[in-house]
């Protein structure tokens, strides 16, 4: 029976000199997902330990850099040995052989090697399908997005690796650098990933859906059978994609783009149409129209028409901060224009007009062209020869474009759905919903580039480690997401909170970010005594010991002494390294 979870330390006063501290936190949550959900028993046989020169195993390198990722932002693989000085490394990983020494840059490096080589995206969607089983879940729709994580270097690529480390189109405001883009699918119901993919930075999204259907979707099929529907943005509305989603049996929902032509015939009744509430028991209900169908290439849509008024001032706001951002920008291009004269006028108002028409959300007014003359010879101009033109200077002003704006706003308040499952009697309600639930994809981005943990600009070498990298981020999101759907339901089943931020309330659904807030502010640690030959633990509130036993014996074994005294003799205190 494991021993119980103890508050606080329970050493003698006398003895103080004489212990040690190292700390737990959430560190112990990330190891207990680990084993919760059987991540080692997928990776151990694809990424096992190639020689027996090496005390530590690749599946216990990604357990270790897991454990560090969920607690601090990822800089450098040289962090690692330092996180863990102060942290019970043996404990974490149950094993007595292993010491700090062994998370160096080497063997660290040879981890992300045995990764990129042993088919990441297969290891990956084993994962994930073992962990929602574990959590009882029927994947039946998914979402699929992409994102771009910056490179702190120059574009590269790699001989045997496919992803190029290129400029595209930067999701993170930093077109000025190359990138590495990452395609995510998510579950509907606990957005858990379950499929990840690095991709070269200049790789379209459309181009990155298409290979995912064709090249992954068979084998994600033969791991989640009831798997039927994919959701995504509109750039999954093409006619290539529809017609693979035919052949392979795939129903999809998706945003028609405004400029295909059936989305024009519906956009134009939007003034003539008959709006209905989508949930009409909902006074800011969206309004929605069905249209007639439509096709995507040669596949069949049905199609329906969205207006939600409700979103009129979150989309003005957003317009205004796009309004402020392009103006900025415009602003410093006049005054190299200003600073930098046109040869002639002809060349200073061709460029006042591509400014101008580069324009989404401001105009440019009081627009000055200041001729510059002078006389080309040298020395005194002689009588009556006059100055020639030599550079024409522009100046003008930027103001706010309203209608521009105001034309902006309601574009984003109306579009059109559509999805080649022609024989669901769908509501409007149901077509719609699923569709929204496309921001559990985005909360999973927001999570990697969380300045708190896990992924935000990249700084390895290779292409190839840096895909592995990608992956083990993309674990790690995995862990953190399932492990939070898990904490919910067993707090829920329970009745259990912890404390808001500012202490005002409970919480009964906390996001894992703000339990791991709660762990780290409680501060968990792990006490022992030479002399007394005791350990405990420290820092554990009345919530936190009821959590983690409502979790059961996998979580809350990392936060008893027990666990670690075996390894007590081998944790060097951080004062003696």
């Amino acid at each position: 029976m494991t021993e119980p979870i103890h508050a606080n330390p329970t050493f003698d006063t006398g003895f103080a000199d004489d212990i040690h501290v190292v700390d737990i936190s959430s560190c112990g949550m990330t190891a207990a997902a680990y084993d919760f959900f059987e991540v080692d028993e997928v990776l151990r046989p694809m990424i096992g330990k190639t020689s027996s020169n090496f005390n530590i195993d690749n599946h216990q390198l990604v357990k270790a850099m897991l454990c560090q990722y969920s607690e601090t932002r990822y800089s450098t693989l040289y962090k690692t040995a330092e996180y863990y000085k102060d942290r019970p490394l043996n404990g974490l990983l149950d094993d007595d052989a292993i010491r700090i020494t062994d998370l160096n840059r080497v063997n660290l490096a040879r981890c992300l090697d045995a990764v990129y080589d042993a088919r990441p995206d297969e290891m990956f969607i084993r994962v994930a399908h073992r962990a929602l089983s574990k959590l009882g879940i029927k994947t039946e729709i998914c979402h699929i997005d992409t994102t771009s994580f910056r490179y702190e270097g120059v574009p590269k690529s790699e001989p045997g690796c496919d992803v190029v480390i290129e400029l595209g189109y930067s999701r993170d405001s930093h077109p000025e650098l190359p990138q590495v883009n990452q395609v995510l699918i998510c579950e509907n119901t606990t957005g858990v990933p379950f499929f990840t993919k690095a991709q070269s930075g200049g790789t379209s999204d459309k181009i990155s859906f298409r290979n995912t259907l064709i090249d992954h979707w068979e084998f994600m099929r033969q791991q989640f059978i009831d798997l039927h529907y994919i959701v995504g943005d509109s750039a999954l509305c093409t006619s290539e994609i529809a017609a693979q989603a035919a052949a392979k049996g795939i129903y999809f929902v998706t945003r028609m783009p405004d400029s295909y032509t059936d989305a024009k015939r519906c956009l134009a009744m939007a003034d003539t149409g008959q709006w209905e509430p989508i949930n009409p028991d909902d006074p800011n209900s969206p309004l929605g129209m069905w249209c007639d169908n439509g096709h995507v290439g040669s596949q069949e849509v049905k199609m329906l028409m969205v207006r939600n008024p409700a979103m009129r001032d979150q989309k003005l706001d957003t317009a205004r901060r796009k309004a402020q951002r392009e103006s900025e920008k415009t602003l410093s291009k006049l005054k190299k224009l200003h600073a930098h004269p046109q040869k002639c006028m002809a060349d200073a108002q061709k460029a006042i007009e591509d400014l101008q028409a580069s324009l989404k959300f401001n105009k440019l007014e009081n627009i000055v062209y200041e001729e510059v003359k002078k006389h080309k010879s040298r020395g005194r101009p002689a009588a009556g020869q006059d100055a020639e033109v030599v550079a024409v200077k522009v100046s003008a002003t930027v103001s706010a474009d309203e209608t521009a704006i105001a034309q902006w706003v309601e574009s984003e308040l109306l579009y059109v759905l559509c999805t080649n499952d022609l024989k669901r009697e769908w509501t409007m309600a149901d077509l719609v919903g699923i569709y929204h639930r496309q921001s559990v994809v985005e909360r999973g981005f927001k999570i990697l580039k969380s300045k708190k943990i896990l992924l935000d600009g990249l700084f390895l070498k290779k292409p190839s480690r840096i895909c592995a990298l990608m992956w083990l981020m993309s674990l790690g999101l995995l862990l953190h997401t399932a492990t939070q759907y898990y904490l919910r339901q067993k707090m829920a089943e329970d009745q259990l909170t912890i404390p808001s931020p500012d202490g005002r309330e409970q919480m009964p659904r906390p996001t894992m970010l703000r339990f791991i807030d709660y762990m780290k502010g409680c501060g968990v640690k792990l006490l022992w005594s030479d002399t007394q030959l005791r350990t405990s633990i420290k820092g554990l509130t009345q919530e936190l010991r009821n959590i983690l036993l409502a979790l059961g014996e996998p979580w809350y074994r990392y936060y008893t002494p027990a666990h670690y005294r075996q390894y007590v003799d081998l944790m060097v205190p951080a004062e003696q390294l």
